[in-house]
């Protein structure tokens, strides 16, 4: 493929795809119609051991980033904070940025190593609109057309090596690429009194739970145990501030005069750093010193607080400089399981004073292999498996920009095409029996898997996703879960018969778990190819219950559940326990 008059395409936002010339998109993910043009990267999924390798040599970088913005922040705003103080603020963040622009620098390398000469078109973007409030609002920011088209033409500039053309025009974005929310509900004022008051009565309790993940009752139980009540958290009404170029660039960050990633990451980084760390933080700093915030709780108790609200964050590493312990805990699937480790597990246990798990295990003393908090109230199945009819295929959503060091392209449509291949397989009775649950997100960043498995299946039954999971379990004889997410979890935390379909290469899981999902290949639960699994589900459709009793299958489920799904017969007074523990450690 000739460069001359050929441009790159950048994002799926087609506005910004010039009319005028030959057109080469950066990943096959920004069209939805099949790529029938050449590959910009050209390898198959990235494998296992390279995706370490990213992930670690990433690690170090966000390390490295961690010390040098701790001492910006710190100019910023007058302060002496500790590096670990930051790393509670931002470090999730930093991690997740990090990661998501490494993979388009990776991208526009591999653009300019096959076709040198190529051209790119730029349209002005707000820095504003692209930069978030909060830690929280990245992930959807990096799914947007125009921060995508920012990114790689700010690449694109740094390397120069591919010809940048300023667009003549202007274009409108697709929506703001940022929320506008600003942590003040839109809801009747009485009921914003409401949770003012339950925020407060929360606040004085010497132990604080806040979206714990577990259920309401057994919440208000394991708190009325440890003499507290509830946190109920709402970020309170605080006055925010515009983007602001001059403050930000008001003290240097130490640079490096190279074309290396670390050295382009360094000039873009204090532009994109969250306006609560910035803009906000002066403000954001004093509500969390002030009322009933100052006091200084024994300990606080999370499963993702920390994760959506920058506010929490904040007053929770202020507590912690003042003595408070920090427990967290997991709060879905993928954590112990998925290879590379997510950046959320790896940031939870770094900061927390002690740390709750589903039951796997690490080295690390202040890791606890707890119940699985959001299923300690799940009650058995109560039907048997052969009195219901349908089979149930649980599918998970996708996305059309990468948030790791590596592309998606490849896993996105290995792992669809393996799903189409699983119903193309079944017999005529079982296809008639399935319904395809789609996830409620499934055409939020990415084209609408509604259309794809239409096109395939004119008559499958299809759920939109959007009503509750509960009832299409309560009918279905045998369901196939394609994640390593939290719903096979729920189905086996309530005894239903579950069957994995996962191809390892793109959902690789980690070395310390393979004896776990070796032992369940072995038994037939887990299936990589979509083909074999529905041959298995053709002999044991006529009796699932049987095939769900062999001693084989209850051996594999047990040990899976023993690390993922771990149950224990009084799960509040573990808590108590383990929470009262943390602090008598430090007495």
């Amino acid at each position: 493929m000739s460069s001359t008059n050929t441009y790159l395409v950048t994002t799926h936002d087609r506005g910004t795809w010039p009319s005028h010339a030959s057109l080469l998109c950066i990943d096959s993910g920004l069209s939805e119609e099949p790529n029938t043009g050449p590959d910009i990267r050209p390898t198959e999924i990235c494998p296992p051991d390279e995706r370490l390798n990213r992930h670690h040599q990433l690690s170090d970088l966000c390390s490295e980033l961690l010390v040098d913005l701790s001492a910006y922040l710190n100019a910023l705003h007058n302060e002496d904070s500790s590096i670990d103080i930051w790393k509670i603020r931002f470090g999730l963040w930093l991690h997740h940025y990090v990661d998501t622009v490494y993979e388009r620098w990776l991208s526009i390398s591999a653009v300019e190593e096959l076709y040198p000469g190529i051209k790119t078109e730029i349209f002005a973007t707000d820095a504003e609109s692209i930069c978030p409030r909060q830690g929280f609002d990245f992930y959807p920011i990096s799914q947007t057309a125009q921060w995508n088209h920012w990114i790689a033409g700010e690449i694109a500039k740094f390397r120069d090596e591919i010809e940048v053309v300023s667009a003549t025009t202007s274009h409108n974005w697709d929506g703001p690429a940022n929320s506008n929310a600003d942590g003040r509900s839109l809801k009747p004022s009485l009921r914003n009194l409401l949770r003012s008051a339950l925020l407060r009565m929360g606040l004085m309790s010497p132990h604080i739970l806040a979206t714990t993940y577990l259920p309401r009752k057994s919440e208000t139980m394991l708190a009325l145990r440890l003499k507290s009540v509830p946190t109920i958290w709402s970020d309170p009404a605080i006055s925010r501030s515009r983007y602001n170029s001059a403050l930000r660039n008001s003290v240097p960050l130490p640079k490096i005069n190279d074309t290396s990633f670390n050295a382009f990451i360094r000039s873009i980084i204090c532009s994109q750093i969250p306006r609560s760390m910035v803009e906000d933080y002066v403000a954001f700093s004093q509500r969390a010193r002030t009322g009933l915030f100052a006091r200084t709780p024994r300990t606080i108790f999370t499963a993702n607080l920390h994760v959506t609200s920058d506010l929490f964050s904040l007053w929770m590493s202020i507590k912690k400089s003042q003595g408070t312990k920090i427990i967290l805990a997991q709060h879905g699937g993928q954590y112990g399981q998925v290879a590379p480790p997510t950046r959320t597990e790896e940031h939870e246990i770094s900061v927390a004073s002690k740390y709750f798990t589903w039951g796997w295990k690490t080295n690390d003393l202040h890791v606890v292999a707890a119940p699985a908090i959001a299923l300690v109230e799940t009650p058995p199945s109560s039907v048997g498996a052969n009195l219901r009819n349908s089979l149930l295929l649980i599918t998970d959503c996708t996305s059309r920009y990468a948030r790791r060091p590596w592309s998606i392209d490849r896993d996105n449509a290995y792992y669809l095409n393996n799903l189409f291949g699983f119903v193309e397989k079944l017999s005529s009775d079982e296809r008639s029996a399935l319904c395809v649950r789609l996830h409620h997100d499934h055409a939020k960043y990415d084209f609408s898997h509604s259309t794809r498995w239409l096109n395939r299946f004119p008559e499958i039954n299809l759920d939109s996703g959007q009503s509750p999971l509960a009832p299409l379990r309560d009918t279905a004889r045998l369901i196939v879960c394609t994640s390593l997410g939290t719903s096979e979890l729920e189905q086996l935390a309530a005894g239903q018969p579950t069957l994995f379909l996962l191809d390892p290469r793109t959902h690789p899981v980690r070395a310390s778990e393979q004896q776990v999902f070796s032992q369940l290949e072995n038994a037939q639960v887990l299936f990589r190819d979509g083909g074999a699994l529905a041959s298995h589900i053709e002999k044991i459709w006529g009796d699932v219950e049987g095939w769900w009793s062999l001693a084989s299958v209850r051996e594999a489920i047990d040990l899976y559940k023993e690390h993922f799904v771990k149950q224990v017969q009084d799960p509040i007074f573990f808590f108590r326990n383990e929470i009262l523990a943390a602090v008598q450690v430090s007495q």
